[in-house]
């Protein structure tokens, strides 16, 4: 976008070197603010560290990627309560719902995760 090229236009003009953020970063925060259980933070913070061992990278921004992480760890915790959850997950995230079932699919498919 033409945000983006701006951005990195001035940071680079500048020198300037700006720590990207990982998506482990917003896990907690989503996951507290939509009152999940930590169970699904910390199922979504182990998919995380496996992406980053494996050095898999899903594409588009981190808290996407975080979203889908907490989505995929929901759909994988048969005791917790999916109705609505995407949802307020999107709303929380600002990504939508779309993206957040492509990004969860997308890292199911590189982790060989298999839902039960």
């Amino acid at each position: 976008t033409q945000f983006r090229s701006a951005y990195n236009k001035l940071k680079c003009g500048l020198g300037l070197k700006i720590k990207s953020l990982e998506p482990q970063q917003f896990v907690f925060r989503l996951a507290s603010e939509l009152a999940f259980p930590n169970s699904v933070s910390s199922r979504a913070i182990q998919i995380l560290q496996e992406l980053r061992m494996r050095k898999i990278f899903i594409g588009g921004s981190p808290i996407g990627t975080a979203a889908a992480a907490i989505w995929l760890a929901i759909t994988l915790s048969p005791e917790v309560r999916r109705k609505g959850a995407l949802i307020s997950l999107a709303r929380a995230s600002g990504v939508s719902p779309n993206t957040i079932r492509r990004h969860a699919e997308k890292i199911m498919q590189k982790l060989g995760i298999q839902r039960k």
